[in-house]
């Protein structure tokens, strides 16, 4: 699968791939977007991300496919619009329960019409990162409030990661941590 990875660079990122973009680079043959928080240093950045899409620029993009999947955090937002007189059929249709936009497309110049798909799959997954070498999450005292929490991390490079990491949990600390502030 080719992959276009979209990094933060700031707090907010614009990428507009629409076909309208006078500046729109010449991005061809892939089949997903991914939008990262992550900066080129390989550190989270919490972003919100736009990235606008429309029908030429999907088509002119995608692999013979013809399909985009777009995968995104719940905090960034995915336009897809229509281009200048796409009636009926040729505009975007929204299926809620897939999270996917079809349309019928012909190509500039005539040619067949064929089908687009952008697939949007959103995932969140918020890390807490634990580098000490020993952390007792069952203590009353001395242990930071941590809610809407999915995934523990040892293996991020600090004082302890990865060299026997030892955790203490128990099913309120669980229930604790990845519970709804």
């Amino acid at each position: 699968t080719d992959t276009l990875l979209i990094k933060a660079t700031s707090s907010s990122k614009t990428t507009d791939l629409r076909s309208t973009n006078a500046s729109l680079p010449d991005i061809s043959s892939i089949e997903s977007i991914v939008l990262q928080d992550r900066t080129s240093s390989g550190s989270l950045r919490q972003t919100q991300q736009k990235l606008y899409l429309d029908q030429t620029g999907v088509y002119d993009m995608t692999s013979s496919s013809h399909t985009l999947t777009v995968y995104a955090g719940s905090e960034d937002a995915i336009l897809v619009s229509n281009i200048a007189g796409a009636t009926g059929a040729n505009q975007w249709a929204f299926n809620p329960l897939t999270n996917t936009y079809t349309c019928t497309y012909t190509p500039a110049g005539g040619g067949s019409a064929i089908t687009l798909t952008v697939q949007v799959v959103v995932s969140e997954n918020d890390t807490l990162v634990v580098s000490d070498a020993s952390v007792d999450f069952t203590q009353g005292t001395g242990i930071p409030s941590i809610k809407d929490i999915e995934t523990i991390d040892l293996k991020t490079v600090g004082a302890g990661a990865g060299l026997g990491n030892s955790l203490v949990l128990s099913a309120s600390a669980v229930d604790n941590m990845t519970a709804s502030a």
